[in-house]
């Protein structure tokens, strides 16, 4: 099994209580692949109302050949293929996140499929300060020219 690692200081929170102002998270990535940076996946690009498109300029890419090494951005969290961080501008009851996987048409299998999610309230550097939320296999996107996000994860008040 593959992992990616999805980090969170907090947790964007869709359904629970009023949407996480975006420009008040930011997106960071091991790796990423010019130009689909990180901060993409947090800034709205692609949405229209609750629906994501499939234009390719409006997703994060991983640096390709990334192979099976293995990356880890903190010490205590889980090691992973590629990882992306979410950073807030404070702390945040969690409720739901919701995940559009990558829709790009011809490349709806570069999406994340096995996950594990973690979550810390100081981002700090010690294993004590990351918890885990959960292990998740994420659904494929269809490619199709609008979609609804495929998962929604509950931080369930974390």
């Amino acid at each position: 099994m593959t992992t990616i690692v999805l980090l969170l200081f907090t947790a964007l929170n869709a359904a629970a209580v009023p949407a996480i102002d975006t420009s008040n998270v930011l997106a960071i990535a091991e790796s990423t692949s010019s130009p689909y940076f990180a901060a993409l996946t947090a800034d709205g690009s692609g949405l229209t109302g609750d629906l994501h498109d499939n234009d390719d300029d409006n997703m994060w890419l991983s640096a390709p050949d990334r192979g099976t090494a293995s990356y880890n951005p903190n010490p205590g969290t889980v090691t992973g293929v590629t990882w992306l961080r979410f950073q807030f501008d404070k702390v945040y009851k969690l409720g739901d996140m919701w995940i559009w996987n990558c829709n790009e048409t011809a490349w709806v299998a570069r999406g994340f499929k096995d996950v594990t999610i973690e979550y810390s309230t100081t981002g700090g550097s010690s294993p004590s300060e990351w918890h885990t939320l959960g292990e998740y296999e994420l659904a494929q996107a269809s490619g199709a020219a609008t979609i609804p996000h495929t998962d929604e994860i509950h931080f369930d008040g974390v």
